[in-house]
Protein backbone atom coordinates (compact mmCIF):
# COMPACT_ATOMS: atom_id res chain seq x y z
CA UNK A 1 0.00 0.00 0.00
CA UNK A 2 1.22 3.21 -1.02
CA UNK A 3 1.64 6.65 0.95
CA UNK A 4 -1.40 9.19 0.25
CA UNK A 5 1.36 11.76 0.58
CA UNK A 6 0.03 14.00 -1.24
CA UNK A 7 -3.23 14.08 0.55
CA UNK A 8 -1.32 14.66 3.62
CA UNK A 9 0.52 17.60 2.43
CA UNK A 10 -2.74 18.84 1.15
CA UNK A 11 -4.23 18.69 4.67
CA UNK A 12 -1.36 20.19 6.34
CA UNK A 13 -1.56 22.99 3.89
CA UNK A 14 -5.40 23.83 4.53
CA UNK A 15 -4.74 23.52 8.19
CA UNK A 16 -1.73 25.50 8.43
CA UNK A 17 -4.09 28.38 6.50
CA UNK A 18 -6.97 28.14 8.99
CA UNK A 19 -3.90 28.62 11.85
CA UNK A 20 -2.69 31.45 9.80
CA UNK A 21 -6.25 33.17 9.61
CA UNK A 22 -6.87 32.56 13.40
CA UNK A 23 -3.28 34.02 14.18
CA UNK A 24 -4.18 37.11 11.83
CA UNK A 25 -7.24 37.75 13.50
CA UNK A 26 -5.76 37.63 16.97
CA UNK A 27 -3.08 40.50 15.60
CA UNK A 28 -5.59 42.61 14.46
CA UNK A 29 -8.04 42.33 17.17
CA UNK A 30 -5.17 43.07 20.03
CA UNK A 31 -4.05 46.13 17.57
CA UNK A 32 -7.70 47.17 17.14
CA UNK A 33 -7.91 46.79 21.26
CA UNK A 34 -10.60 44.65 21.32
CA UNK A 35 -12.27 43.67 24.59
CA UNK A 36 -11.26 40.40 25.78
CA UNK A 37 -14.29 40.43 27.64
CA UNK A 38 -16.55 39.73 24.09
CA UNK A 39 -17.06 36.13 24.04
CA UNK A 40 -15.92 35.68 20.56
CA UNK A 41 -12.95 37.97 21.27
CA UNK A 42 -12.41 35.65 24.35
CA UNK A 43 -12.75 32.47 22.29
CA UNK A 44 -10.68 33.95 19.55
CA UNK A 45 -7.91 34.17 22.04
CA UNK A 46 -8.24 30.82 23.92
CA UNK A 47 -7.94 29.17 20.53
CA UNK A 48 -4.89 31.02 19.18
CA UNK A 49 -3.00 30.82 22.96
CA UNK A 50 -2.73 26.64 21.98
CA UNK A 51 -0.85 27.76 19.00
CA UNK A 52 1.22 30.36 20.51
CA UNK A 53 2.21 28.25 23.36
CA UNK A 54 5.51 26.82 21.49
CA UNK A 55 6.60 30.95 20.90
CA UNK A 56 5.53 32.26 24.26
CA UNK A 57 8.17 33.89 25.74
CA UNK A 58 10.55 34.63 22.14
CA UNK A 59 9.27 38.39 22.06
CA UNK A 60 7.36 40.85 24.50
CA UNK A 61 4.00 41.79 23.49
CA UNK A 62 5.14 46.12 21.76
CA UNK A 63 2.32 48.85 23.06
CA UNK A 64 2.10 51.84 21.23
CA UNK A 65 1.31 54.90 23.31
CA UNK A 66 -2.69 54.39 21.87
CA UNK A 67 -2.79 51.66 24.09
CA UNK A 68 -2.59 49.42 21.06
CA UNK A 69 -0.84 45.64 21.25
CA UNK A 70 1.88 44.47 18.57
CA UNK A 71 1.77 40.81 19.27
CA UNK A 72 4.98 39.95 18.28
CA UNK A 73 4.88 36.03 19.53
CA UNK A 74 1.26 35.59 17.29
CA UNK A 75 3.65 37.24 14.43
CA UNK A 76 6.40 34.83 14.83
CA UNK A 77 4.20 31.73 15.01
CA UNK A 78 3.20 32.95 11.81
CA UNK A 79 6.52 32.84 10.51
CA UNK A 80 7.56 29.82 12.18
CA UNK A 81 4.50 28.05 11.08
CA UNK A 82 5.23 27.83 7.75
CA UNK A 83 8.90 27.18 8.16
CA UNK A 84 7.93 24.12 10.20
CA UNK A 85 5.15 23.03 7.21
CA UNK A 86 7.87 23.35 4.91
CA UNK A 87 10.72 20.90 6.78
CA UNK A 88 7.44 18.64 7.70
CA UNK A 89 6.54 18.46 3.88
CA UNK A 90 10.19 17.40 2.92
CA UNK A 91 10.29 14.49 5.33
CA UNK A 92 6.71 13.40 4.13
CA UNK A 93 8.82 13.49 0.30
CA UNK A 94 11.19 11.75 1.82
CA UNK A 95 9.55 9.19 3.28
CA UNK A 96 7.30 8.45 0.30
CA UNK A 97 9.73 8.48 -2.09
CA UNK A 98 11.84 5.79 -0.20
CA UNK A 99 8.43 3.57 -0.94
CA UNK A 100 8.39 4.17 -4.43
CA UNK A 101 8.78 0.99 -6.24
CA UNK A 102 12.11 0.77 -8.40
CA UNK A 103 12.16 1.42 -11.96
CA UNK A 104 12.77 -1.75 -13.97
CA UNK A 105 15.69 -2.05 -15.97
Amino acid sequence: MRFPHLKVITYLKYLLGFAEILLAFRVLLRFLKASAAAPVVELLYAITDILLVPFMGIFKDYTLRSGSVIDLNALAAMVGYPIILYLIVEIVHLVARGQEPEPKK
